[in-house]
């Protein structure tokens, strides 16, 4: 039997979610989205109490796995090539110098959503004490020098002892591009603030970036149902600040949006001619990487944030 909550019929597999930084239970409808790597389809809906841009319909934590059975998944354990090694950890530098600019260079840091490990590992190699965490087995991680713990992110996210996993409790945490995965992310930032996590960096795709609104329902970065939350600067602030944070840093850069963008309506629309472009047009692929480069410095595709607990 569907589950009925505030008069909208919701399949048993899924939630009728209320917004997930205020809580509010008053959507507005925006775009129906078609998720490009199955036939499921999703409704993003705009709070209508914080404008919050969210899934009102999305899997429950339970199912959700599913829709992570990808090749996207598969390649995060496989070893990549020296070049991209080196543009990944350039990147990745890039990302963390605004946290490690706040924190001592003896501070342990929480590598949350830690996929692939590079960020734990990256932290580890120039002298961090870090800690990888993710929802998958210890069996499954490659990096025998970094802690590893398994979480959930229900329930508030990991508890203190996973973030003293590294030795120490841990005073920094980074969730890059994991936010808008998580269910609650007002409820996993207040977990945070709870265990003594002074600082916090976050990226996410930026909803209300320029080509956002131009690509409609084929922009790459909804995602749905993996994306479950879709973050604007002022969203992001309320969420950060309902968790006793303050964005202590802000700003924007660019990747691909357009090669992954066809990516996605390619994969939507479906048949044999359709699927063999995509594959040229990937988001691992060589052409959406060179266009993540030269976007870097122009476009606005992502939020790239520090969030600072208050009183420090």
């Amino acid at each position: 039997m569907a589950n009925v909550r505030s008069d909208v019929l919701v399949p048993p597999d899924r939630l009728h979610a209320t917004c997930p930084v205020c809580d509010a239970d008053n959507p507005r409808p925006l775009l129906a989205l078609a998720d490009h790597l199955s036939a499921d389809r999703f409704a993003a809906v705009t709070c209508g109490a914080c404008d919050t841009v969210y899934l009102v319909d999305p899997p429950t934590p339970d199912g959700i796995g599913r829709y992570y059975d990808t090749s996207a998944g598969s390649a995060m354990h496989v070893k990549p090539g020296p070049l991209f090694v080196k543009l990944r950890d350039r990147r990745i530098a890039a990302d963390l110098a605004p946290l490690l600019a706040r924190l001592t260079p003896d501070a342990p840091v929480a590598d949350l959503g830690t996929g692939d490990g590079s960020v734990a590992e990256h932290l580890h190699r120039h002298g961090h004490r870090a800690v990888g965490l993710d929802i998958y087995p210890r069996a499954e991680w490659t990096h025998d020098g970094v802690p590893y713990r398994q979480i959930s992110f229900s329930g508030g996210g990991p508890t203190a002892e996973d973030l003293a996993g590294a030795g120490a409790a841990a005073c920094g945490a980074v969730m890059r591009h994991v936010l808008e995965h998580v269910h609650r992310p007002a409820e996993t930032l207040v977990g945070l603030r709870a265990h003594g996590v002074s600082h916090v960096l976050v990226i996410v795709p930026n909803v209300e970036s320029r080509l956002a609104r131009r690509l409609g329902a084929n922009w790459y970065y909804w995602d749905p149902p993996r994306h479950l939350t879709f973050f604007s600067a002022d969203s992001l602030g309320l969420c950060a600040a309902r968790a006793g944070y303050r964005l202590d840093f802000l700003r924007t850069y660019g990747l691909d949006e357009l090669a992954t963008s066809a990516h996605r309506a390619l994969l939507v629309r479906g048949g044999k001619r359709a699927l063999c472009a995509a594959r040229a047009l990937r988001p691992t692929g060589l052409i959406a990487g060179a266009a993540s480069v030269a976007q870097a410095q122009f476009g606005d595709t992502v939020l790239h944030a520090v969030l600072t607990a208050d009183g420090r």
